[in-house]
């Protein structure tokens, strides 16, 4: 029941209105009495100022042999339906002479210092506190002095027990909590709303990609969190529907290609041993075949094992102090076989570059298999370049994946690049040529006769150094391989 993501939300909406009203009653509840009070005591203070200014100019008007303490009374009974305080008169002894409400006449009242006498003060000065009544209640009182023996005080009940102002005001608090409790509810089924309802079609989309169908794609909508695992989602979904169909493609490339040279091979052995290759040259040709077709099967397993080893982690890279100047030109020293075929000769345009930590033989793996694929997709008599440099961190630095124990990022960079005048990549085709298991086109696959795993490989033996790959190419007019490989501190 609140294991949804709805119901959580609103119950913690309903903790926290709880929370803070129960915080709220409780500083009420501490500040409730003194601000009473100090409200009280404003209101007696202004009220008995009024009382006394009347008083006083009324008694202005009569002369001092006709001033009588019965008249002082007659006046203070004029002005007592316009106060809301209780209006006493009391002497200086602190007995009540008049009590507005004809309760306490000639009864005493206490002050809290326990004096019996009200204090000697000028006749201008205010006085003000607590009291306790003759009734043994507590009073708010204002006092000011009449005449030298008498007193006009205004007093009010001292404010109400907390527990007593609690009670008034639970109803208050309980209206107050529902309306919270309305608006949580709402709020909880918006915002729920903006997050459950992406999340609940991810899981759909889950489900149905769970059952093979790699095609789903969710709408990037709610909470930026939410919008970025849509994102993940559909970058994910994507990525695998690739991959299944270059899975797909990869069996068909690798069975055909398995079953050609199986065939030729089954062929010429038949021949071999039917004795239908009469001669020493027609032996000697069939071998040939034979060999050739079985070395490409054995390179054709190579790359699997290598993808295998790349899958499993277990690529060793040895770190070596490279001279890539000598190493490249070992490698197109090994190449001069091909160059030649093709009537081709390479420019060569290197210049310092940096020695390397790596491993020179997986590395010469790249190199060869970037400059075999531009021997091959190359027309004869066309032109390779080789150039080669020191250089900076690479313009997509991102995407350098560091060996796990190597030292910190360098600030140099070898640049490698290699080029050809050959019959390009498609721009739809150049963005996944180094996924694992993708064949580009058939026309190039007609061109090389491999099952497009060489750049799969080359592209994570770089990122095994340290390093980043990528590659340029315009259909028409050649493709560009480029390679950066950090340089040895």
């Amino acid at each position: 029941m609140f294991n949804g993501i709805q119901s959580r939300l609103v119950i913690s909406y309903i903790v926290v209105i709880v929370l803070s009203l129960s915080i709220a009653l409780f500083t009420l509840f501490l500040l409730a009495r003194p601000l009473q009070a100090r409200a009280i005591a404003l209101r007696l203070s202004s009220e008995l100022n009024q009382v006394v200014t009347q008083i006083q100019a009324s008694a202005a008007q009569v002369s001092p042999a006709q001033r009588s303490p019965e008249r002082t009374l007659a006046q203070i009974r004029k002005y007592l339906p316009q106060t809301t305080g209780r209006l006493l008169l009391i002497n200086k002894q602190g007995m009540v002479v008049l009590d507005a409400e004809n309760q306490w006449n000639g009864r005493e009242i206490t002050l809290p210092n326990r004096q019996r006498r009200l204090p000697i003060i000028p006749r201008s000065e205010e006085f003000s506190g607590r009291m306790t009544a003759p009734d043994g209640s507590i009073m708010l009182f204002a006092a000011r002095p009449l005449s030298p023996r008498l007193f006009v005080v205004m007093v009010a009940p001292y404010p109400k027990t907390a527990s007593s102002i609690i009670v008034e005001l639970w109803r208050g608090f309980l209206v107050a909590g529902i309306i919270a409790f309305l608006v949580a509810v709402l709020m909880g089924w918006f915002i729920v709303r903006s997050v459950a309802t992406p999340l609940k079609q991810i899981a759909r989309a889950t489900e149905s990609v769970a059952t093979g169908d790699y095609s789903q794609q969710v709408p990037v909508t709610g909470p930026v969190e939410v919008r970025q695992v849509a994102t993940a989602f559909n970058s994910m979904t994507t990525q695998v529907q690739s991959s299944q169909q270059a899975m797909k493609d990869f069996v068909s490339n690798v069975s055909h290609d398995l079953k050609t040279p199986l065939t030729s091979i089954q062929g010429f052995s038949q021949a071999l041993l039917d004795g239908t290759a009469y001669d020493d040259a027609a032996r000697q040709r069939a071998a040939r075949i034979i060999y050739d077709e079985a070395s490409r099967m054995r390179r054709l397993v190579e790359d699997l094992l290598d993808l295998a080893r790349i899958d499993a982690g277990q690529i060793e890279i040895q770190s070596r102090p490279i001279d890539l100047t000598a190493l490249l030109n070992i490698t197109l020293d090994s190449l001069s076989v091909q160059f030649a075929k093709k009537q081709i000769t390479p420019e060569i345009n290197i210049s310092a570059l940096p020695h390397i930590l790596g491993d020179a033989d997986r590395l010469k793996q790249v190199f060869t298999n970037l400059l075999d694929n531009a021997i091959k997709f190359t027309p004869a008599g066309g032109k390779i370049t080789v150039t080669g440099g020191d250089t900076g961190v690479p313009p997509d630095a991102s995407t350098v994946i560091r060996k796990r124990h190597a030292p910190p990022p360098a600030q140099s960079f070898a640049r490698i690049s290699i080029s050809d005048n050959g019959v390009g990549i498609p721009p739809a085709e150049l963005k996944r040529i180094f996924e694992r298991f993708y064949q580009v086109d058939k026309s190039r696959k007609h061109h090389s006769g491999g099952a497009g795993l060489g750049l799969a490989i080359a592209f994570n033996i770089v990122k095994a150094h340290g390093g980043h790959i990528e590659a340029k190419s315009v259909p028409g007019q050649g493709t560009t391989f480029i390679i950066w490989l950090p340089a040895a501190a």
